[in-house]
């Protein structure tokens, strides 16, 4: 049998591996700039069948960072494993990106007496970031849930869309 190649010792149920292997297979994969899809449900994808089995993780799934940000949730699932020495698996593809309720700011509000107090209000109140692109970001959301929260909703003004 060939020595399977894995990422480190903890790929097997037994010692054994060779550590030179590993090292070169690391190496491949961080100059290709590869990110490893992670496997739920199972820490072996390999078993030689035996009473006393070696198991053994030489199943791998990769992509790269532009994938991973866009797609965050992407996993393995391990399936059964049926009649093979290998376990068969499933790539899901998901992304965890929050939808925001659409948000809808009526030209109409800035005449309402209230609406520069809520505006600074809020303005004034959001969290402190050291990032400014972070910061900025904040206190538009916070003025925004002012305004949707029932700042102007008692009088009618707002609208969700």
């Amino acid at each position: 049998m060939i020595n399977p190649i894995i990422f480190k010792p903890k790929n097997r149920n037994k010692p054994g591996g060779d550590l030179s292997e590993m090292n070169l297979f690391n190496e491949i994969i961080s100059d290709l700039d590869l990110v490893e899809i992670p496997f739920n449900g199972r820490s072996y994808t390999w078993t030689n069948m035996q009473s006393d089995p070696l198991l053994v993780k030489f199943d791998w799934a990769f992509t790269s960072s532009g994938w991973t940000l866009s797609y965050p949730t992407t996993h393995v699932q391990p399936l059964s494993r049926p009649i093979s020495d290998h376990i068969p698996y499933v790539l899901h593809i998901g992304s965890s990106i929050p939808k925001s309720n659409i948000f809808r700011f009526e030209n109409y509000w800035v005449d309402h007496a209230d609406f520069l107090n809520i505006v600074v209000l809020h303005w004034n109140n959001s969290p402190v970031y050291a990032n400014a692109s972070k910061h900025l970001s904040s206190k538009f959301k916070h003025v925004r849930a002012g305004l949707r929260n029932g700042a102007m909703a008692p009088f009618g003004l707002l609208n969700l869309g």
